[in-house]
């Protein structure tokens, strides 16, 4: 919300440098906000407040008052009021435009960014659909959770075995699954999962055995594949190209008897 105003913010910079010229009203108008910044920004330098953009909200209604009086007067002909508005609505947009360009999540601006990153997932999540026969799955993701279609309590977190990081007990591990009717595990690597930090040799893509328990894997969408892909003169999976963007990989879990 408050990046929406940054527009408006702007404007008030050239009201204020308008106002310190244009009269005594817009004088004091000017210095009340100058005022107001320079506390917020003492503060926050010696660290009496942590600094927020909202303490600088009391000021907009300032700047309301203070832009009419020192805005310009469109007189003149038609093509020189013409212009002057194109001048000023491009002053009024451009912040708007840097603002959206940054890089980065919706936490940076108001409309969200790398939204390719969620492609993976989402694709996993429809493989999970398709693949999905009995059972429960660890999963991290809740982007491949909501896709799948599944019922939430068939999932089981990664924080729950997050012991076998520490203490790679294979013995332990196997009963835990079978106790819990743990069939696939959506094996992730991403800020959001540990279960790359739980089960590091997962991400070659191949079987594995542990103890009882055998992984074979039954999807994969990550940066190799896309490589293979490649190779063979394909396209997809060409999120994985970029930076930040999750590897997963399915596996189906088999119990010796």
């Amino acid at each position: 919300m408050l990046q929406l105003l940054v527009p408006t913010f702007f404007f008030g910079l050239v009201a204020i440098a308008w106002g310190l010229y244009k009269g005594q009203l817009t004088r004091i108008l000017a210095l009340s906000v100058l005022g107001v910044a320079a506390i917020a920004t003492l503060f926050h330098v010696i660290a009496l407040d942590p600094g927020s953009p909202a303490r600088l909200l009391p000021v907009y209604p300032v700047i309301a008052a203070l832009v009419p009086p020192v805005f310009p007067s469109l007189k003149g002909r038609f093509p020189r009021r013409t212009i002057l508005v194109v001048i000023l609505m491009i002053w009024l947009v451009l912040p708007t435009f840097a603002m959206l360009s940054q890089e980065g999540s919706s936490a940076q601006g108001p409309l969200p960014k790398r939204t390719y990153i969620m492609m993976p997932e989402y694709r996993t999540g429809l493989a999970l659909k398709s693949i999905y026969g009995e059972g429960r799955i660890i999963s991290d993701s809740a982007i491949v959770m909501y896709y799948s279609g599944l019922r939430p309590d068939l999932f089981k977190s990664s924080r729950e075995i997050d012991w076998y990081r520490s203490t790679p007990d294979n013995s332990r591990l196997t009963d835990w699954l079978r106790a819990n009717d743990v069939r696939l595990v959506v094996w992730e690597k991403s800020n959001s999962s540990e279960l790359w930090q739980i089960f590091p040799a997962l991400s070659d893509e191949s079987t594995h055995q542990l103890g009882a328990v055998r992984l074979v894997p039954v999807y994969e969408d990550t940066l190799a594949k896309r490589h293979l892909i490649e190779q063979q003169g394909g396209t997809t999976l060409w999120e994985h190209l970029y930076p930040g963007t999750p590897d997963l990989i399915i596996y189906q879990l088999q119990f010796n008897q």
